[in-house]
């Protein structure tokens, strides 16, 4: 990619003295051959970790070389196949490419590897103003020889955070190193883009930068958008220390991208553990996530899934990919009604004044408070235990958890508007009013209401319990088929309709008749007669998908009933029989055809 011409930053130049003594041009003492080598001749060198040079400033270059000539050599060495290949000086040898030079002045040296490596560093470190890219790519290349950043700072007299930011600078993506060449972001912001995994380095160039060689591009606000790709391990919502929340991932206290890991070369992170490295951390999360789903299904056993606005599309699709929740009901969170669990009262709130004005246990009140709390838990465990409260999985920002709820938005569990503590307190204090005293009697009858619905769920509840351990033992129930045995086969063959077909027979059957109120749809289906009990059963068996293939047992019933209700089946088969007849014919022809032919071109034995 062409870079753009750019305006250097104002740097101090180095100070070779101090900072580059290892990296002396004259420790190397091969004083080497002077020649003029034709370009054609010279290759590059796989060790220049230089790989950036701005186009204008090479035409630049080019332009007073053709004025003037190459005033400085080039260092080459010979290389095994008589070639030459570059040690110093690919800068003049770029420019003078384009300024169509055939050869070039340069020094020949015999020369090490290692001493190649020693050439370019000190070469480029001791330039004046280096961008701050190239002196990270000469810090980097230091490191690639095996020195650690203890010895890299102490060579340069840096600190091991300068060392440790420009070797993270050179890790940065591709165009993201071009932006920086050009000045595009400042050096804070290449510290902060360059603790970002590679990914979301990538995905923030393509959000914010992907225009970026534009004239009027602008960017503000850069640390801001980075933040969004960085997330405080404080709050996640998985164990960071777990290795086997992502296993190949391990734990985040030992990760690169956790600046906790980072405390010994900067200090002052070291109370913070913020990670970088945003496709794991959402990875975890949906790991995290998926735990505890299974976890909370295997537990609790949930019958419905609440859902509760537009889930993230990574938890999309970790819900679908679970046949586990795809199994249960969805309802909305604001489509139920939330049950809670009733709260046992605080003896430290009810106080009284004695007569001597001071304050003392009020265990008047606290003991009707308890009673009251007693019977509205036993409500709300009975409800649970029978199945009229229903447990639901529930997701809201990544958290998993179960609610009890159920369908009645005027909920036998509800709240309170007084307590009959602040009735008592009203009373003693002289301040009762009849309103206070209108909403106690209200409550009172609540309060009653609610006992004559659970000692109704108490009754079914024996009753269902003595009818199932008396089926278990079929002697010593009733042999015989009873008037309610047989109205509750009618609310069978009702019950297996899917919705359409039970919106139909409502309109057909139970027009004037509630269907949801228990009593009066039992009475329907017991007064139905024999007509239209028929055509309740048949439209439930003809309703059934199966019953159109065959093969399965309720197609052969729907079969039978089809004959018998008068369809002419007999008509259907012989139909069918005739066809399959002139079928048959017209492929024992095609097979005699074929016999015929194959008999031509086999040869008599």
């Amino acid at each position: 990619m062409v870079t753009t011409a750019i305006k250097k930053p104002v740097r101090k130049p180095a100070n070779p003295k101090n900072a580059l003594a290892k990296y002396d041009l004259q420790s190397i003492k091969e004083d080497g051959t002077f020649s003029n080598i034709a370009i054609n001749q010279i290759d590059t060198c796989s060790f220049n970790y230089r790989k950036y040079y701005d186009e204008a400033e090479l035409q630049e270059l080019a332009d007073d070389i053709t004025q003037h000539g190459i005033i400085h050599p080039l260092t080459l060495r010979k290389s095994a196949n008589g070639r030459f290949e570059l040690v110093v000086g690919e800068r003049r040898f770029r420019a003078a490419k384009i300024a169509k030079r055939k050869t070039v002045p340069a020094m020949i040296k015999l020369l090490t590897d290692e001493q190649v490596i020693e050439l370019m560093l000190a070469e480029n470190l001791n330039r004046v103003d280096p961008h701050p890219l190239h002196e990270a790519e000469a810090i980097h290349w230091m490191h690639k020889t095996g020195k650690s950043i203890e010895e890299i700072a102490l060579r340069l007299v840096k600190s091991k955070a300068f060392v440790y930011n420009r070797l993270k600078w050179a890790e940065l993506i591709l165009p993201l190193k071009e932006m920086f060449l050009a000045n595009k972001f400042s050096i804070q912001d290449a510290n902060e883009l360059s603790l970002l995994a590679p990914e979301s380095q990538q995905e923030f160039f393509e959000i914010h930068c992907n225009d970026w060689v534009a004239e009027n591009y602008s960017f503000n606000n850069c640390r801001y958008a980075i933040s969004r790709f960085k997330y405080d391990l404080k709050k996640a919502p998985f164990d960071t220390k777990d290795k086997t929340v992502l296993p190949e991932a391990g734990a985040c206290t030992n990760c690169p991208f956790n600046s906790a890991t980072r405390k010994s070369l900067f200090p002052e992170l070291a109370k913070e553990a913020v990670c970088s490295h945003k496709v794991c951390y959402k990875k975890k999360c949906i790991s995290h996530s998926e735990r505890s789903i299974r976890l909370a299904i295997q537990e609790h056993k949930p019958t419905a899934f609440i859902t509760y606005g537009d889930l993230s599309e990574e938890m999309q699709i970790l819900i679908d990919s679970m046949p586990e929740v795809n199994a249960l009901s969805e309802h909305s969170y604001y489509d139920i009604n939330i049950c809670k669990c009733p709260t046992a009262p605080d003896k430290e709130d009810y106080w009284t004044e004695s007569e001597d004005g001071e304050e003392e246990p009020d265990i008047e009140s606290y003991d009707a408070a308890v009673d009251e709390y007693k019977d509205e838990l036993a409500a709300y465990e009975c409800l649970i235990e029978t199945g009229s409260i229903l447990k639901g999985l529930f997701i809201k920002n990544g958290e998993v958890s179960i609610l009890n709820f159920n369908f009645d938005k005027k909920s036998t569990i509800s709240s309170k508007t007084v307590t009959a503590k602040e009735v008592q307190e009203a009373i003693k204090a002289g301040t009762v009013t009849a309103e206070l005293l209108e909403a106690e009697i209200k409550r009172i009858e609540e309060r009653e209401k609610r006992a004559l619905e659970l000692d109704s769920i108490k009754i079914q509840k024996q009753a269902h319990e003595d009818f199932c351990t008396k089926l278990e033992q079929a002697e010593t129930l009733e042999p015989m088929l009873t008037n309610a045995d047989l109205i509750a086969a009618r609310l069978l063959v009702f019950q297996s309709l899917d919705w359409s077909m039970k919106r139909k027979i409502e309109m057909q059957l139970f027009t004037d008749v509630d269907t949801h109120a228990p009593a009066d749809f039992y009475t329907a289906l017991a007064d139905l007669n024999e007509q239209q009990y028929a055509h309740l059963i048949r439209a439930a068996i003809s309703g059934k998908a199966e019953s159109k293939i065959p093969g399965y047992v309720t197609a052969f019933s729907f079969y039978k009933m089809a004959d018998a209700a008068g369809i002419n089946v007999a008509d259907i088969e012989k139909s069918q029989k005739t066809l399959a007849d002139e079928r048959k014919h017209k492929v024992k022809q095609k097979i005699e055809d074929l016999q015929r032919k194959i008999k031509k071109l086999t040869p008599e034995t």
